[in-house]
């Protein structure tokens, strides 16, 4: 069983962990064993506390006039920390310098008349940080506290993952994205999980591009997913006293119903086989209908009642057109998961006709 970990798409701009889960099956294809979770556990969140260790410095009004002044300069801090999350490593003694923009000090002291030496002595960080023109000098300690809290975040992640009873026997953490190449952050992952084998492969940063082309030219390497939501199709089934909600009765063809019911075709965390459908059947509810409007929903929960929940999303319809008929027609419904979209699929009984909608989750 094998865990992944993306680490930052791009972490200068994402900055995100996505863990994916998936088990090799015997004929060497991969079946996904938990749905993708994740959060703002990246690289951007150590650019962002070094950005808020710079605002207690120089202010949050100096900042924001720096990046809107220099943004070509702005650019340069960020390629700077990059270049320095690689480096830093849990074992570092040494001060570690970080190369800023000479602007941002002479937009500090235009703007206060102060010095920017002269202010850091008077804080926190005096003994600790020098900064001289372009040069930012601080104790290792110091910028290594810039990872705890993304590093804290994703291995208490990862041990609530770990917990659950079909996912406790994980052997290998395949770890992808640029932040995966801090050594901060693989070294912590590494005591935290020790007895499992954990892997960075050369040149980590390329490897969710590169896994997204292998994807493209090979979509069925993954057979078996993980439902991300529940999913259905409102209907107007017969009123229930007790089970309905009074305010949601309609009165149809001389028909007590209830408006805006979620039915449900698949539900979260479901294992869906790709190209596999589930399907299930409509009946009109009124003489001479000329069509049926089905609606798609989406829901986190795994059984919502109403498509009016606030867990429901509206993804679209599929309008089915209907031949004159006193009588009651039926619409057979099928839902099909492909590798990155649901095909919903609707065929009128008498005529044989097939409508149907493409929703793609990419």
């Amino acid at each position: 069983m094998v865990l992944i970990l993306i680490l930052g798409l791009v972490c200068f701009i994402g900055g995100t962990a996505d863990i994916t889960i998936h088990q090799k099956q015997s004929d060497g294809t991969l079946k996904e064993l938990h749905r993708p979770t994740g959060g703002p556990w990246g690289g951007t969140k150590v650019d962002e506390a070094f950005h808020q260790m710079i605002i207690k410095i120089v202010s949050a009004p100096c900042f924001r006039k720096f990046k809107e002044d220099y943004k070509a300069d702005d650019l340069d801090i960020h390629r700077e920390l990059e270049t320095k999350k690689r480096t830093i490593k849990p074992e570092s003694e040494s001060k570690i310098t970080i190369k800023l923009p000479v602007s941002l000090v002479t937009t500090f002291e235009d703007e206060t008349g102060e010095k920017i030496k002269d202010v850091i002595q008077q804080m926190q960080y005096a003994g600790k940080m020098t900064w001289q023109t372009d040069k930012l000098r601080m104790e290792a300690d110091l910028f290594k506290d810039l990872f705890k809290e993304p590093v804290y975040m994703l291995i208490e992640h990862l041990q609530e993952l770990m917990q659950k009873e079909n996912l406790s026997d994980i052997s290998t953490l395949l770890m992808v994205g640029g932040f995966s190449e801090s050594p901060m952050m693989f070294e912590s992952v590494m005591k935290s999980f020790q007895g499992r084998k954990v892997i960075v492969p050369e040149d980590a940063g390329l490897a969710v591009l590169k896994g997204a082309v292998l994807f493209g030219h090979k979509p069925q390497s993954i057979t078996i997913r993980k439902a991300r939501y529940t999913y259905g199709i409102n209907i107007s089934p017969p009123f229930v006293k007790g089970d309905h909600s009074p305010t949601r009765k309609v009165t149809i063809d001389g028909v007590d119903r209830v408006k805006d019911v979620f039915k449900k075709y698949i539900q979260c965390d479901q294992d869906i086989r790709v190209g596999e459908a589930v399907s299930g059947r409509h009946v009109t509810i009124k003489s001479n209908q000329s069509e049926m409007l089905l609606k798609i929903f989406a829901s986190e929960d795994p059984n919502p009642k109403y498509v009016t929940d606030n867990s429901c999303d509206y993804l679209g319809k599929v309008v089915v057109k209907l031949p004159e008929a006193k009588e009651r027609l039926k619409v057979d419904v099928k839902m099909i998961f492909g590798e990155t979209e649901l095909m919903v699929e609707a065929k009128e009984s008498s005529t044989g006709k097939v409508y149907s909608s493409y929703f793609d989750f990419l």
